[in-house]
């Protein structure tokens, strides 16, 4: 029930937005408003009742019986331009992911000179290929991100500051942004603060080709657990390749996480591959994704061994939404994976097939 009042309180300001943004230009005047949003709804199913398959931090998902809880969220983005250099922006996003403030982003974006821009605020990480459309469906082409990769991070949010350099290289061109601040870690149900975050990213980008590449580092303030130390440097890194030329859609990322003083739990290494081919607006794809964790003996992991072999297909039908379908087979070796909570004792001794289905559009 908290989820639909969200999303329909959402709803009523996507369509109040444009008459609100006039009045406000009314009062203030000069000022550009914009808003856009985002929603993906559908279903997901398991043949399992023994653990609930989730997406990133979720904290409970899809069994034998369906439910839209697992990839189902509603997005709205507002920006007001002040003037060619300066603007803000808030991003409210309604999910199932264990996070509870819906305000994503909220920022303020400045452009002192040319190719230099500073944002301070509430900001994304840039951890990933994706990292600012991890959540918009329309803008990717598979259901979700494999969770041997995007769950593999404890943070999404920076509360702090990141500046971004460009500038071009022949008809590419390559950008650097590095990012200082605080941020939250969730692990196992539980919130962390974090402190000190610093990091970086270096993108270099053509007409259809992206490379990247970044590093994060931050000391965490954890509940101790006996023997080990109250804090922690939490490290993560990653590298990713995506191509989108002619009919030919291919993507593919490795990220590792480590810990100084929680190894044996946290250290895990990811990666996945995806390719697909393009015939017209249907997209056919497959895709293999891995988690590997630490192989230090360890009472508990934040995340186990795993792999995942997927096959989908995306049709956009229109020209803002899609439909896709995604069928996959979760091998969890024996133990957790990274996929699944609620387990019983019986669980990890089969594969498990996820089945989804969904649209995906933009407003």
């Amino acid at each position: 029930m908290k989820k639909l009042i969200a999303a329909t309180a959402l709803t009523a300001a996507v369509i109040q937005a444009p008459a609100y943004a006039q009045s406000l230009d009314t009062v203030l005047g000069g000022i550009d408003f914009s808003v856009h949003g985002f929603a993906t709804a559908g279903g997901v199913v398991t043949n399992t009742n023994t653990a609930e398959f989730v997406r990133g931090d979720e904290t409970s998902g899809a069994d034998k019986t369906p439910t839209e809880n697992v990839d189902s969220n509603l997005g709205v983005q507002a920006t007001a331009r002040f003037n060619s250099w300066i603007s803000a922006t808030v991003q409210v996003l309604e999910d199932a992911s264990i996070q509870t403030d819906p305000i994503a982003w909220a920022y303020v974006k400045v452009d002192p000179i040319n190719s230099l821009s500073i944002k301070l605020g509430k900001l994304e990480m840039p951890l990933f290929m994706i990292s600012d459309s991890r959540d918009i469906g329309y803008a990717n082409n598979w259901v979700r991100p494999p969770n041997e990769v995007y769950a593999l991070s404890l943070n999404e949010e920076l509360k702090g500051g990141e500046a971004t350099y460009t500038i071009p290289v022949g008809p590419t061109h390559l950008s650097g942004t590095a990012y200082a601040g605080n941020s939250t870690a969730y692990a196992l149900g539980t919130s962390y603060p974090s402190w000190e975050v610093r990091g970086g990213e270096l993108r270099w980008e053509s007409d259809w080709v992206t490379v990247r590449g970044g590093y994060m580092s931050e000391q965490n303030d954890l509940k101790p657990l006996l023997g080990f130390p109250e804090h922690d440097k939490y490290t993560f890194t990653g590298y990713g390749l995506s191509t989108d030329h002619d009919n030919i859609v291919a993507q593919a990322e490795w990220v590792k996480r480590t810990s100084a003083g929680y190894a044996a739990i946290v250290n895990a290494t990811g990666w996945y591959v995806l390719g697909g081919y393009r015939i017209g607006k249907v997209l056919p794809y497959l895709s293999y994704a891995s988690t590997s964790k630490s192989d230090i003996p360890a009472p508990e992991n934040l995340s186990g061994n795993q792999n995942t072999k997927a096959v989908g297909v995306r049709w956009d039908f229109l020209q803002s939404a899609d439909i896709k379908f995604q069928f996959e087979r979760v091998d969890t070796k024996g133990a957790q994976g990274i996929s699944f909570v609620d387990q019983t004792p019986a669980f990890g001794n089969d594969t498990v097939s996820v089945t989804t289905l969904l649209v995906d559009f933009v407003f």
